[in-house]
């Protein structure tokens, strides 16, 4: 005999007037099976029994010590700073665990920022904390003074000796931390030695050359370069893709040092020998992560294999230079870079600079997750942006395609929020028009891809968006790297919008577990068609990326 999907009430009148049972006050009317009751009852025993085994190790913490570090919607799973100390590996609870499933729509939690700018954490007392004490000529000492540049940072405390010394070098430290200077200054002092010694004329004829996997980082490099060079005998130049055949019909001779440029532009121009590399005596690979990744590196590799490269350190100040310097610089590193750079240059090359917070979640910047349905994502966005544009502040926001970048582009302005588009399928130069009238000032908001994740230096951006969830922990760095920066006048913050697709979930369960245990992100690896063919196969998907277009589309 089955019940019918009545009320309790309806189910015993059905049964009193079929004399089933008799209709009694004592009577005890069964609605489910025993064994689903004894499961509830059990499930909700293990969640008191947890929630209070959690609550007994809250109280343990120092009351004076109990800094919130994560804060959940459910209020039993925030956790604090201390709270590690007393926890097992398979005690951790993730406030996402359930975030595939539809019901966990409107759940959210928050990493909260706890300490300072991790770029300027204390080394120990064997290292210095000021320019003035590191191994830099006098003329760049007083450059820095007069920028009120004074206090270097880790990567630069760490890097600028290292590069003086001739070494290769690889150079990882987290984004923000002031990367650029801790190689161009070394680079520009040794300009100045080369040319002291053997001051010849240079015609086209470069010592140092950066390449770069984009034009706006290249233009920002040179834009640096050129400043701190204006009162020094050094010439730089900058090269890009675009009319790549009237500069090499119609090619420029001028004196030049410092040659900074994309990977594209560069390779053409060193090919058709409009700039010799007879004369170069250092290499620059700037966002290394994303030049060797699986986008790129057959490209570098090629590129790469032109020069004679120094495959072994010099031991000392007076061993003979074999051949160019290569420095690689990036916020993360491949995991498998030895097999990247086997055929071009021996790891065992390479002196490897790490910062204490490489691969770390950046403990100034507050991170926000919003679990909510596809369905929604437009709504909660233009919520988001207005709340911006009434504060008056600078946002970027992500996506993971062009197309989802441009239609954020149409419907903010069409609300009234002036917005700008950044993709690889925006026009080179409409794409810098809109990048040079951001900095300006004449728009707050852009909407971009990933191609703007990668080295822009955005020191007055106040939110960064992430309206798709990148699906690979990469990205998901770089786009925390454009707030929380060196020198940046705001610290910034993020919020990512998750849906349940169990790409976007599985990566938001790792950063929130590593934050809880406070490790190193898992799996930061930047050859992403790979990752991605890989994960998309294995959960049975045909199609959510199409062609990672974010990083073909950079070269």
């Amino acid at each position: 005999m089955f019940l019918t999907k009545h009320s309790n009430t309806d189910n015993l009148r059905f049964l009193t007037k079929m004399k089933l049972i008799t209709r009694s006050a004592s009577t005890a009317l069964i609605t489910m099976p025993h064994n689903i009751q004894r499961r509830m009852k059990d499930n909700l025993k293990r969640k008191e029994k947890v929630q209070e085994r959690h609550s007994e190790r809250i109280e343990k913490i120092d009351s004076t010590n109990k800094v919130p570090l994560i804060l959940c919607k459910n209020q039993s799973l925030n956790h604090y700073r201390g709270l590690n100390q007393h926890l097992r590996l398979e005690e951790i609870t993730l406030a996402s665990r359930a975030w595939t499933h539809r019901k966990a729509t409107g759940d959210y939690f928050t990493i909260l920022s706890s300490k300072g700018n991790p770029a300027f954490y204390d080394l120990g007392e064997n290292n210095p904390r000021f320019f003035e004490d590191l191994p830099l000529n006098q003329e760049l000492k007083d450059i820095l003074t007069k920028r009120s540049l004074k206090v270097a940072t880790n990567v630069q405390v760490l890097a600028i000796p290292e590069v003086l010394k001739g070494k290769n070098t690889l150079i990882a430290a987290e984004t923000g931390s002031g990367k650029t200077l801790a190689y161009l200054l070394p680079v520009i002092q040794q300009i100045l030695e080369m040319k002291a010694a053997d001051p010849q004329l240079r015609v086209n004829r470069p010592l140092a050359i950066i390449v770069t996997p984009g034009r706006e980082l290249a233009q920002q490099i040179f834009d640096v370069a050129e400043d701190l060079c204006r009162a020094l005998p050094v010439k730089c130049n900058f090269v890009t893709g675009g009319s790549i055949a009237r500069k090499i019909t119609r090619p420029q001779y001028d004196e030049v040092d410092l040659l900074v440029g994309t990977l594209g532009g560069l390779s053409k121009l060193t090919t058709f020998g409009v700039y010799g590399t007879d004369m170069l005596a250092h290499v620059v690979i700037d966002e290394a992560d994303t030049m060797l990744d699986d986008s790129f590196k057959d490209h570098t590799g090629r590129y790469l294999r032109r020069f004679s490269l120094q495959t072994e350190n010099p031991t000392d100040e007076n061993s003979v230079r074999t051949g160019a310097q290569v420095t690689l610089v990036g916020a993360t590193v491949p995991k498998d870079l030895k097999n990247i750079l086997a055929d071009k240059l021996p790891i065992d090359a390479l002196e490897e600079i790490r910062s204490p917070y490489t691969h770390r979640i950046m403990p100034n910047v507050t991170q926000k997750f919003l679990r909510i349905a596809m369905i929604k994502k437009g709504d909660v966005l233009l919520d988001l942006a207005r709340q911006d544009f009434k504060k008056n502040l600078r946002t970027l926001i992500f996506s993971n395609k062009s197309e989802t970048c441009d239609w954020i582009n149409f419907y903010l302005n069409e609300n009234g929020i002036p917005t700008y588009s950044i993709s690889g399928k925006t026009p080179r130069d409409v794409r810098a028009d809109a990048y040079e009238r951001y900095r300006q000032g004449e728009g707050n908001v852009i909407s971009c891809t990933d191609i703007a994740s990668r080295g822009l230096d955005t020191l007055d951006v106040h939110h960064v968006i992430n309206f798709d969830f990148p699906l690979n922990m990469s990205d998901y760095i770089h786009r925390v790297g454009r707030v929380g920066r060196v020198g940046a006048k705001v610290t910034g913050h993020v919020t990512s919008l998750v849906t349940k697709h169990h790409l976007e979930v599985d990566l938001v369960q790792k950063i929130e577990f590593t934050a809880r245990k406070t490790a190193d992100l898992p799996n930061v690896n930047a050859n992403i068609k790979r990752i991605i063919a890989a994960r998309l196969k294995k959960k049975g998907v045909e199609t959510y990326l199409e062609d990672n277009e974010n990083h073909t589309e950079k070269l």
